[in-house]
Parts: structure tokens; sequence; C-alpha cells
């Protein structure tokens, strides 16, 4: 039963999300903010995308795993994203601010630990079928792909499925930084700075859901 809370825990402040934001939208009659309910779903596909992910890991399922960690990563931002959505916070009339500072705090909240999740559950199952060294390597570069993506949908406004609709285009704005970094400081400080704030989040909590950090007894 408390592995069962734990897998479904990360989605407790995503329901809250939800329920402050129809809260918001009944209160007020109007649709600022209803862009959370597409975020948040978006946030949540890798959350859901980690379960088979891990199965096909500990299965040494190699091709299974390439075909589902391919949109576990490129959906990965989506979940630390939210927090950038907190640029959308300013005193609007119709409902308190105090309260936007809840929804978007609850919506920044539901982005990581759906993010951290995400990751937990796929970190687990290639420290067990790899080794730690694999493990920590996962969780470095899904950190900085996150920043990336972050930088990538705030400032560059690409979507995860624009790897499908616009190849060209994205690989050629993803390629720019890449190749001559100091031409671009927004993308290496975005990229670092949530990287720093997705990986922090991971350490503090990440470990603990699947018991890699125990208590002494």
């Amino acid at each position: 039963m408390t592995r069962h809370f734990l897998s479904v825990a990360p989605l407790a402040p995503a329901v809250l999300t939800v329920l402050l934001l129809a809260a918001r939208v009944l209160a007020s009659g109007k649709m600022a903010f209803t862009f959370l309910a597409w975020n948040l779903f978006l946030a949540a596909v890798p959350f859901f995308l980690a379960k088979p992910l891990a199965f096909a890991i500990e299965a040494r399922r190699w091709l299974f795993a390439v075909a589902v960690g391919v949109p576990w990563l490129l959906f990965l931002p989506n979940a630390p994203y939210l927090v950038t959505d907190l640029v959308h916070l300013r005193a609007r009339q119709g409902v308190p601010y105090w309260f936007d500072v809840a929804l978007l705090g609850a919506a920044a909240l539901a982005g990581l630990t759906l993010g951290v999740g995400a990751l937990s559950r796929v970190e687990t199952a290639v420290r067990a079928a790899v080794g730690k060294v694999a493990a920590l390597g996962l969780v470095m570069a899904a950190s900085l792909a996150s920043g990336f993506g972050i930088w990538l949908g705030r400032f560059g406004r690409f979507n995860s499925w624009d790897f499908l609709t616009s190849p060209s285009e994205l690989v050629s704005h993803t390629m720019a930084p890449l190749l001559s970094p100091t031409r671009h400081p927004q993308a290496v400080g975005v990229t670092l700075v949530f990287a720093a704030v997705f990986a922090s989040a991971y350490l503090a909590v990440g470990p603990r859901q699947h018991g890699a950090f125990k208590s002494p007894a």
C-alpha cells in the first residue's frame, strides 16, 4: 500500500491545481490561467510514460526502451516548465492576488513533482539494470535537457511535438547555442539555472520515493 501511495503522490499538487483553477473560473467567470490545464497535461505525459520505460529497462528490452524513452525525454521539460508560468503572476480584477499566488505556486509544485516522479522511476530502473554511474548520468542529462527544453519553450516558443511538425526549424534553433554558446548567454543561463532547480528538487525528493535513501535502523 505504501508503494502504491508513493507512486501516485506526485499527482496531488496537480489535482490541487485543477481544483484551484476550477474555483477561479467559477468565481470570476473568466478563463484566465486555463492554459495551466493544458500545461499540466503535457507535464503528466512523461510521468505516465515512466512506468513502461522503467519496465523496458529492467527487462532489458532496449528497442522498446528507446521507443518509449524518446517521447519521455521530449516531454520531460514540460514538467519543470510549469515553474516559469510564474511570469504570469500579477494583480487581476475579480480574484484576490493571494489566490493567484497559490494557484501558480501549486502549478509550479505540480510540475516539479511530476518531473521528479517521472525521473525517479526511470533512474531507479537504470540504477538496477546498468549501475549507479549510469543512473547519475541520467539525472544530469535529464536535468540539462529539461533546462534547455525550458529555454526552447519559454523563449523560442517551441513545443515537444515540433520535433515531428517542424524538425528543421527546431534543429536549427537548437544547434545555434550548442555550437556557439558564448553568443547565446540567455540559452546557457536559462539551461543551467533551471537544470539546477530541477536537479535540486530531484535530489531533495526523488530518491526517497523509491527508497534509495533509507533512514538508519
